[in-house]
């Protein structure tokens, strides 16, 4: 099938209608239209999957994550959504390598800092330190 780049922005931007009207089942239609157009469309992919963690769907957010990051290594929107699925399936372990990649790509993402840090688990000796003093 030919791609028809108009026909997928206007797919893409009915999915982000949909979306804003928490019509997610209608916006994952939108997306898998523009899947079927360009499979390596990975604003498609990574859209799909925010849909389908919001109708709790995870696994299938999961994948789609998974191929947005196939399509581009170096999304790393789609890598930080993918550590959030993760944690959301306590997968802490695969939640961190996510966080170390993004760090990789940007050693200055301080989101990716901050999220890697209040996952890392912590051992406490006694009482745990107090976090307001």
């Amino acid at each position: 099938m030919k791609k028809n780049k108009y026909d997928i922005d206007d797919w893409l931007s009915m999915g982000s209608a949909h979306e804003q009207q928490q019509d997610y089942e209608k916006a994952i239609e939108c997306y898998d239209k523009v899947i079927k157009s360009d499979a390596t469309e990975s604003l498609a992919w990574r859209n799909k999957g925010y849909c389908l963690d919001k109708l709790m769907r995870l696994e299938e957010a999961l994948e789609c994550y998974h191929q947005a990051i196939c399509i581009d290594e170096e999304d790393i929107s789609s890598w930080m959504d993918k550590a959030y699925i993760l944690s959301k399936l306590g997968k802490k372990e695969e939640c961190m390598q996510c966080y170390d990649k993004v760090l990789s790509i940007d050693p200055n993402h301080d989101l990716a800092k901050q999220l890697k840090i209040l996952s890392t688990p912590r051992v406490f000796i006694g009482e745990e330190p107090a976090l307001f003093e």
